[in-house]
């Protein structure tokens, strides 16, 4: 991997000499994916998280179901999340072996934290 992707996340065809369009954005794909999957009705957080990422956070990830989760942190076992919906809903969110069963209102941040432990 540290021969096709630079310190800035773009990729190279050839080592460090043809500038790859097709997969540019696939790093931070896969590292979104790691920290946050979702589907209508439920969002998995940190559901591949490495054991070396031991605390960290994350803004701006956008889940299926017209949620954003505005920010997403984890240190010391405890993750904090804040999620907004563009629509009243439901959701199940789960980190780990956790889940809660969230209420979202339209364009209303909501703030959720809980204990984790990396699976």
């Amino acid at each position: 991997m540290n021969r096709y992707w630079l310190n800035n996340l773009a990729s190279m065809h050839n080592h460090k000499s043809l500038f790859n369009m097709d997969i540019s954005g696939g790093m931070p794909a896969v590292i979104i994916k790691m920290l946050v999957a979702s589907e209508p009705g439920r969002i998995e957080l940190l559901p591949a998280l490495p054991g070396q990422w031991a605390s960290g956070a994350i803004e701006g990830i956008l889940c299926r179901g017209q949620i954003e989760v505005k920010r997403l942190e984890w240190a010391g076992g405890q993750v904090r999340a804040v999620l907004v919906s563009e629509r009243d809903q439901t959701v199940v969110v789960q980190a780990g072996e956790t889940e809660l069963q969230v209420e979202l209102t339209a364009g209303v941040e909501k703030e959720i934290g809980f204990s984790f432990q990396v699976k």
